[in-house]
Order: structure tokens, then C-alpha cells, then sequence
């Protein structure tokens, strides 16, 4: 048993050296750095496809992604009706106090 292990430890050796020195030949043919951190991309803007839409749905909405998205926007929808809402009570408010004198507005 000893002698297996021995064999495979020399063996591992062995691949460690051949790998160290693909990793040195590697370092000796690249070129020499420009002085830039980063590489130049390609962007595009614009380009979402419907399976991604859709994967991205199902990450949210889990099996029921059509439920999620119709309640997401019926949230939304709520939000800017109470935000309405309230600008329009606070004027409807403010309001009651034109013209008249604040003993007489009611408070109920």
C-alpha cells in the first residue's frame, strides 16, 4: 500500500512540474502591458431578449410569474393613486380654510 501511495505522490509531482512550466511558457509569450488596467469592451445597448424577460420573471415570481408581474404593477399602480390621493386631500384640506374663518371648519 505504501508503495501505490509513493507512486501516486510522485506522480502528482510530476504533473505539478509539467504544469509550473506550461504556467512559465504561458508568462513568456504574452506581451508587454500597455500600462492599461482593463481591456476595451464591447457594449451594446438594447439588446434584452424575451428569455432572459422571462427567466427574470421566474426568478421573482417563482412558478407563477405572470401572477407576480400583474401584482407588481397593480402595486405600483396603488402607490400612485395614494400619492394622488393625498395631494389632492391636502389641497381639499387647505382648501376649507379659504375664505373662511378656521373656528367654523369643521374637524370631523
Amino acid at each position: 500500500m505504501d508503495e501505490n501511495f509513493a507512486a501516486e505522490v510522485e506522480k502528482e509531482q510530476d504533473e505539478v512540474e509539467v504544469q509550473k512550466s506550461v504556467i512559465d511558457q504561458v508568462k513568456k509569450d504574452d506581451k508587454e502591458a500597455d500600462g492599461k488596467l482593463i481591456l476595451a469592451e464591447d457594449i451594446e445597448e438594447g439588446h434584452v431578449s424575451w428569455t432572459a424577460i422571462k427567466l427574470f420573471l421566474k426568478a421573482l415570481g417563482g412558478s407563477f410569474p405572470i401572477l407576480f408581474l400583474t401584482i407588481w404593477v397593480g402595486g405600483h399602480i396603488l402607490n400612485e393613486a395614494c400619492t394622488m390621493f393625498s395631494v389632492w386631500f391636502l389641497g381639499f384640506w387647505g382648501n376649507q380654510y379659504q375664505g373662511r374663518d378656521p373656528n367654523e371648519v369643521s374637524t370631523r
